[in-house]
């Protein structure tokens, strides 16, 4: 008997090792939330974004222990208990686990949630991988876990957990993490950028087992390899630089392995596409125009040096700005004596008044020994007006004295497309954002800016949200003032940071504060309500109007199928029946402020579809006389959007549409007569009538799913009149206009004066 006794207690003590060994040690500091604070607990902090909840320890519900972490929240937010970063790296196996009990959690309503968040070793730039979801209908204590691969670059995480667009009440405990391999290895950049001014290639190893042993790091780049043995020195995070002589530029593919002591063990390795950058590069100026009418221009900026220790040493760094016959009118040259950085250097130029016209800024490294390196941007002294986007009393834009009807679509980078389709504006996503604490892609904004202008169009260009959100206000007002002159800025925009809880209304107002201070001559685009989405039912108050110049939000109606529920931030709103109504954030407005409307051109989800081609013709008119002064298409995606998709998408038909539209921009844009009377006099019909020089012109939508036959009452008293896109003419009598209209169909009548 005690044989057997002694024979189980050993298997299970086996088992345990093995389990042990193959989830290592939990990589969460104070996992019970034991350990408290004066602030909170040890190691965890709280996060709300959005309404507010209560974040607190609990000594009375726990899962073991002594207390557990509580969140509370009366209405929808996203609220989290965060736990401190941990090393990882990237591709590894990664597990987290956590028991949450829930009470009074709405289903299917948001969810309570385990986030992974993977950030640089700056604890920036953030990817946000899901763990797994509780099942809120379970009020009992519940295990809620999962495993995933680390992404690309991350080399940091930290557990998110608690409510996503969710309420109720949750209580957290014994948090988890473990990860597959005790000891793993990443390339220690924060972007992908590598200098041969590192001296190599710099490897960051996790040792969570505190091993002292020796190892090998393999590097290999195309054309140079190096392996580097070292000692493990039982630091949890050790810090080992592989020297290589990095001599090819250019895209390339950096792999790394670490191996046993041999190098015939793989125990983890790493592949990335990196950059090493050119020997020198100027970025754009700030700004990268200037207005005559300034004055005498001053030129600020930065130069990026990429060269060896001893390329760099004893060399002379300047910028010089040249006119269109190669003659200097300013020149700055660095005062570092001995070497010349590794990265970026500033500079900034002063000169005498300029005539307009174009001139290069030269960037240039004279070393002691070999040729220099040089580098140039292109710089312009325009008049004002090339710069400044003004509002006229219809509230439509006006750039160089020429008002413009607004047709975008969001993130679209098909730049000669888009403007042979009849776009007028481009807006940027990737291509303009930040991230704190890493260098912003300067010239990749300005590569979108440069291909709108040239192409004939003009951009909403987003304020560098993360700089706000993080209050870099010196690297916020940096971005606002590069781009304040370039002829391509139709205006700075933002959007949902107060609809998602991200910052808050005093952060705006800065935002506002500085655009104002730095660029007065371009307007500020609010998307965003004035709180939290979830908290704005009142529908004819949605805008934060104080700072805003002009707003949009987004109306995504198709498929319209009764039943659906309001969805803001999605742009949905309840369908009682098959009418494409109008939003409410537009018709019941409480401002004079232009209003613009993010039109569809994507499908919800995989149940869903794009819109048709008499779909993508209803919303815009629609839109239209409902009010807006501007229309901006939604693709779906932040790079690219319906272009992805472009058979599914129905491309050509919103072409089609996006170019009739811009033809009629002069009729949209003129002024509004008396809005007709109709019978049936309930019919779901949207008319305008507009004044143009050519006469007036009667714009009607059959806003519902059933075909239809309207009277419409018209100046003219008889004759007929020509219907637009439809090589038709309908008969005019007695000052009556009556016509059929099909589901959703559009018809534009020109009228006899």
């Amino acid at each position: 008997m005690h044989k057997v006794v002694l024979s189980i207690c050993l298997t299970c003590l086996l088992a345990f090792t093995l389990s042990a060994a193959e989830n290592g040690p939990n990589l969460i500091q104070n996992p019970g939330f034991e350990s408290i604070t004066d602030k909170f607990v040890a190691h965890w902090q709280p996060l709300t974004m959005g309404p507010p909840a209560t974040i607190e320890v609990d000594a009375h519900e726990k899962h073991s222990g002594t207390r557990s972490a509580r969140i509370s929240a009366p209405e929808s937010t996203r609220a989290y208990v965060t736990s401190e970063y941990i090393p990882v790296a990237p591709g590894e196996s990664i597990s987290a686990g956590v028991w949450i009990k829930c009470k009074d959690v709405p289903d299917k309503k948001g969810a309570v949630i385990v986030i992974g968040e993977f950030a640089n070793s700056k604890e920036k730039q953030p990817t946000f991988v899901k763990f797994d979801v509780a099942k809120v209908t379970d009020t009992n204590w519940q295990k809620v876990a999962g495993t995933q691969k680390v992404p690309e670059a991350a080399t940091r995480m930290r557990l998110r957990i608690g409510f996503s667009y969710a309420s109720g009440t949750i209580w957290i405990d014994d948090a988890e993490v473990h990860a597959a391999q005790p000891l793993v290895a990443s390339i220690a950049l924060d972007d992908s950028q590598l200098s041969p001014g590192e001296g190599g290639v710099p490897v960051d190893v996790i040792n969570r087992t505190h091993q002292r042993s020796q190892h090998l790091i393999r590097i290999q780049l195309p054309g140079a390899a190096r392996s580097q043995l070292f000692s493990l020195s039982g630091e949890a995070l050790q810090h080992v630089l592989v020297p290589l002589d990095i001599t090819k530029r250019g895209k390339q593919k950096l792999k790394m392995e670490l191996t046993d002591e041999r190098g015939e063990k793989v125990i983890h390795s790493e592949e990335r596409e990196i950059t090493v950058p050119p020997p020198i590069v100027l970025m754009p100026a700030v700004p990268t125009h200037w207005a005559v009418e300034d004055g005498a221009p001053q030129i600020e900026g930065e130069v990026r040096v990429a060269l060896a220790k001893p390329q760099r040493e004893g060399a002379a760094l300047s910028v010089t700005l040249l006119d269109s016959q190669k003659r200097v009118k300013a020149t700055w040259t660095s005062n570092e004596t001995g070497e010349v950085p590794d990265g970026f250097s500033d500079w900034q130029l002063k000169c005498a008044n300029l005539p307009i016209g174009d001139y290069t800024l030269v960037s240039e490294l004279k070393p002691q020994h070999g040729q220099p390196f040089t580098s140039e941007q292109p710089w312009a002294v325009i008049p004002r007006a090339m710069a400044k986007t003004t509002i006229n009393a219809d509230g439509y834009p006006v750039i160089n004295g020429k008002a413009i009807f607004p047709l975008g679509i969001f993130n679209g980078a098909k730049f000669k497309e888009q403007a042979d389709a009849g776009y007028t504006v481009t807006h940027a996503y990737n291509a303009m954002r930040v991230a704190a604490g890493v260098h912003p892609d300067d010239q990749n904004a300005k590569n979108f800016l440069d291909q709108t202008l040239a192409n004939g169009m003009h951009m909403c260009c987003m304020v560098p949200l993360e700089f706000a959100y993080a209050g870099d206000w010196d690297g916020f007002r940096r971005r606002i003032r590069m781009f304040k002159n370039h002829p391509g800025l139709l205006c700075w925009d933002e959007e949902e940071s107060l609809a998602r809880g991200t910052t808050t209304m005093e952060t705006l107002a800065k935002m506002r504060q500085i655009v104002q201070e730095e660029d007065p001559n371009h307007p500020f685009m609010v998307g965003d309500s004035r709180d939290a989405i979830t908290r704005v039912t009142d529908r004819s108050n949605f805008f934060p109007l104080k700072y805003m110049d002009l707003g949009m939000w987004w109306w995504y109606p198709i498929p319209l199928e009764p039943g659906t529920t309001t969805n803001a931030l999605e742009g949905t709103e309840a369908t009682p029946a098959d009418e494409m109504a109008p939003p409410s954030f537009l018709v019941q407005r409480n401002t004079d402020k232009p209003i613009w409307v993010g039109v569809q051109a994507y499908k919800h989800n995989e149940k869903s579809r794009y819109p048709n081609y008499t779909e993508y013709r209803a919303q815009p008119y629609i839109a239209m006389i409902a009010g807006a002064k501007g229309l901006m298409w939604y693709g779906g995606s932040v790079t690219d959007g319906v272009y992805i998709h472009p058979e599914e998408g129905n491309l050509k038909d919103l072409e089609r549409v996006v170019h009739e539209l811009n033809e009629m921009s002069a009729v949209f844009m003129s002024p509004s007569g008396e809005t007709p009377k109709f019978s049936p006099p309930k019919a779901p019909i949207s008319v305008m009538l507009k004044k143009t020089k050519d006469g007036p012109v009667l714009i009607a939508v059959n806003r519902g799913g059933t075909p239809i036959e309207v009277t419409f009452d018209v100046a003219q008293s008889s004759g007929s009149a020509k219907v637009a896109q439809e090589d038709r003419s309908v008969r005019v009598s007695d000052g009556k206009l009556k016509d059929n209209f099909k589901p959703y169909e559009v018809h534009v009548y020109s009228l006899l004066r």
